[in-house]
């Protein structure tokens, strides 16, 4: 999904090589054991507060088309249900009060035309995580070995944004004009990729995996996280399978090193383990080093 750091958008182009490194050599065999690590005490349930934010669907309009998307400068205008000139006059404006002339009309429009259904896919959100936040918790946890960095995430329901990130805070948001059964799996997709970015983050700095491979690492990790047995039920049934997700996604560039990321995560037995060979894998693999 799309991801923004604090206030400010940043999206990585990435490119990755395809061969294998040998982390993902030899023959193919039974994994170990599940990348899971048991928490001492029940975990703490993260607390999602779902909000309806038209300044912060504002600003960060704004930002998403300042920024490279991996996905592509059409994907995101097409995405964001923005004519293409309409797109490109935001995205060449020098400021955020420059562009305001071409993005308040636009977004007076759409919260008018869509308050209703803002309104009733924040309270179909709030009954779905109440269902799931829980599990979600523990399982997220559980496999990364961690306890939540942030107290609880604030997740924007959103006009624009099909799924957003935070690299850097706790601040996520998802598209209220999403089916429900994919609302709750990219909301939970993108809280879990902020997660998982700021873990790679607090061991190894810009200098030794730029943020492309983090990026990546953080992405394709949130897929195979969420495929636990455990909240597979709570998924859309068209959901693609872990270890081949990205091949027809809008991120295709991630598909060569998925399965090998894949394979890693399974033979892992703990998430410590795990990072450390899906970075050697990213780094030399060549992804890219992101454009802001």
């Amino acid at each position: 999904m799309h991801a923004r750091g604090g206030r400010l958008s940043l999206f990585i182009a990435v490119v990755l090589s395809i061969r294998c490194v040998p982390a993902c050599a030899g023959a193919p065999h039974a994994p170990k054991a599940p990348v899971a690590r048991k928490a001492t005490h029940p975990p703490r349930a993260l607390e999602v507060q779902l909000v309806i934010d038209r300044e912060y669907d504002a600003k960060l309009l704004f930002d998403m088309l300042q920024g490279t998307d991996p996905a592509g400068a059409a994907s995101r205008a097409r995405d964001m249900g923005l004519a293409p000139e309409v797109a490109k006059e935001i995205q060449n404006a020098p400021s955020f009060a420059a562009a305001l002339g071409t993005i308040g009309p636009i977004v007076d429009e759409r919260y008018r035309r869509l308050g209703d259904v803002l309104r009733e896919a924040k309270s179909e959100l709030q009954v779905d995580w109440a269902r799931l936040g829980a599990r979600f918790s523990v399982v997220v946890v559980e496999r990364t070995g961690s306890p939540w960095l942030h107290d609880d995430y604030v997740a924007t329901v959103s006009a624009f944004h099909k799924g957003i990130s935070d690299w850097h805070g706790n601040h996520v948001a998802v598209g209220a004009r999403l089916d429900r059964g994919w609302r709750t799996r990219i909301l939970a997709h993108e809280i879990a990729l902020s997660e998982l970015f700021q873990l790679l983050r607090r061991r190894y700095d810009a200098a030794r995996v730029p943020d492309s491979a983090a990026w990546a690492f953080a992405e394709i990790t949130a897929v195979f996280v969420l495929d636990d047995p455990r909240l597979r039920g709570f998924w859309p049934e068209d959901l693609r399978p872990a270890g081949s997700y990205f091949s027809g996604s809008n991120y295709p560039q991630l598909g060569g090193v998925e399965p090998r990321l894949k394979v890693a995560y399974d033979r892992s037995e703990t998430f410590d383990a795990y990072l450390q060979s899906a970075v050697a894998i990213l780094v030399a693999a060549g992804a890219a080093r992101g454009a802001r």
